[in-house]
């Protein structure tokens, strides 16, 4: 497809970008599940057509729970594989914006969870 881009770690390098930044300036993602790539699908707004991964145990909580933040569609491997992919991404990016959002913010709250321990210790 005319739209469809292939981007190396050394394209990003030399045009000072990351991984995080492709992501963000992308229209969907198409991927296996895993934290990674459903974490900053999730903080970047970033709808999600994923396929199944095999052996992920956390798969079922993965797809059970996503919906509820994250614009998310499951593709039959066959289907990604043969490159039949135009209806669901359709599909994806007609689907409303999710109910619920999550913190971003992990960092602050781990430092005032450290912070209050010390001064409850102290």
């Amino acid at each position: 497809h005319p739209n469809l881009r292939v981007v190396s770690g050394s394209d990003l390098e030399r045009a000072g970008l990351s991984y995080t930044d492709l992501l963000a300036a992308s229209d969907v993602v198409a991927t296996k599940l895993g934290y990674g790539i459903v974490s900053e699908c999730v903080a970047n707004g970033v709808p999600l057509l994923y396929t199944p991964r095999g052996r992920f145990i956390e798969q079922d909580v993965f797809m059970r729970e996503m919906p509820a933040v994250l614009r998310s569609r499951l593709i039959p491997v066959e289907d990604l594989r043969e490159g039949r992919w135009a209806a669901a991404v359709h599909a994806l990016l007609a689907q409303p914006q999710p109910h619920e959002s999550m913190r971003l913010d992990g960092v602050r709250v781990a430092a005032d969870s450290v912070e209050a321990m010390l001064v409850t210790a102290g």
